[in-house]
């Protein structure tokens, strides 16, 4: 593979030198945290990763095309800010930055009544529930009980099993059902103060 394809092309030698100062102080600030290290072994590690990292970075980057040495021996002609970037700053700060702080103000006004209208969907719901709950009535087949001096031991045993899952059914959704109540009160509690 080419060496020169391999490497990172940069535009500007101030980049890299903030680059590379951003990364040794990042690590210098974790070598510092370590408890274990007196202060002459925190600074060797600190100069041994400095030395060994701007070396390594230095190789892998090309300035404009040239090598690092070659680049910085030339000096940094790149400004901080070409006039194309003040346009774009320009742009940014006059259309985007408003129209993004304004849209940011509307959704947080919209979220700041959403809960409440959460709440009366949730309540009306709940509300309509408890009404079809009130209707539903539990009838066993007290007719088919009544047969049962005609019916044989075997369907007189599936009658009751059937009457018993029933049961068991209304059993386990009691509970649920229960918490549910629970959940409602707790959510509609809150919205009384309103």
């Amino acid at each position: 593979m080419d060496e020169k394809r391999s490497r990172i092309n940069c535009s500007s030698v101030n980049a890299i030198k903030k680059i590379e100062e951003a990364v040794i102080s990042s690590v210098s600030s974790v070598i510092d945290k370590n408890i274990i290290w007196d202060d002459s072994e925190k600074e060797r590690v600190r100069e041994h990763f400095k030395d060994i990292f701007s070396t390594t970075f230095h190789e892998q980057i090309m300035v404009d095309g040239k090598a690092w040495s070659a680049a910085q021996e030339d000096g940094d002609s790149t400004q901080d800010m070409e006039p194309l970037d003040q346009e774009k700053k320009k742009y940014l700060n006059e259309v985007i930055y408003p129209n993004l702080n304004t849209q940011l103000v509307e959704t947080t006004k919209l979220r700041q009544h959403l809960p409440y209208r959460c709440a009366q969907k949730h309540s009306r719901k709940c509300h309509f529930e408890c009404q079809y709950l009130d209707k539903v009535r539990v009838e066993l087949p007290v007719e088919n009980l009544m047969q049962s001096e005609k019916l044989n031991e075997e369907d007189l045993l599936s009658e009751v099993l059937t009457s018993a899952s029933c049961t068991r059914k209304i059993i386990e959704d009691l509970p649920a059902a229960e918490e549910r109540a629970s959940e409602i009160i707790t959510v509609l509690m809150p919205q009384v103060d309103l």
